[in-house]
């Protein structure tokens, strides 16, 4: 979130919020309202909200996430895909941008040593990597390493007899 009065960038409150079995659609509206409304409680005014979180978000849409692993997926495509845009008309329509943890790593990364094309890797709720391109931006591609399936183990090359260690990913389509 940032607001005016000098406030960009800093965190402004950080509190307990247990979101990944419950059922209930709403209960993520208000979880992420509350946080939001207890922050711009604090600032002068209110530019921009912007957040982070485990998962695939296309448009400011879910795609899939661990903190929505307890909705049915006839309540995650009908009431949390439009989450983030339900809550920016919420918010008067200001400026709103989620994006996936790595991203917002690779950001913070890129920011705090000046410099750009950085990669960051994010260890949270699930894993993630982002990219801060050459002119300073991330990027639009699906940096959620959570689901992606990895086969880890050994192998031998053919060629020299010697055991190697070694990791393959294949990607594969999520439910939603």
């Amino acid at each position: 979130m940032r607001g005016g009065g000098g406030r960009q960038g800093r965190l402004l409150r950080r509190g307990v919020w247990n979101p990944y079995f419950e059922k209930d659609p709403f209960y993520h509206f208000q979880g992420v309202n509350d946080t939001l409304r207890r922050a711009a409680a604090k600032l002068p005014r209110l530019d921009a909200i912007g957040g982070s979180a485990a998962g695939v978000y296309v448009n400011n849409e879910p795609r899939v996430g661990s903190l929505y692993r307890g909705i049915a997926e006839p309540d995650f495509d009908r009431h949390i895909r439009g989450l983030f845009r339900a809550l920016q008309s919420w918010w008067g329509g200001v400026p709103f941008e989620v994006v996936n943890d790595g991203e917002v790593t690779a950001l913070a990364g890129s920011m705090s040593m000046k410099a750009n094309a950085v990669l960051g890797y994010s260890m949270g709720t699930s894993v993630a990597a982002g990219y801060v391109t050459p002119d300073g931006n991330i990027t639009p591609w699906l940096n959620e390493l959570a689901f992606v399936p990895w086969t880890i183990g050994t192998t031998r090359r053919p060629t020299s007899g010697r055991a190697t260690s070694g990791a393959a990913c294949s990607t594969s389509r999520s439910r939603r």
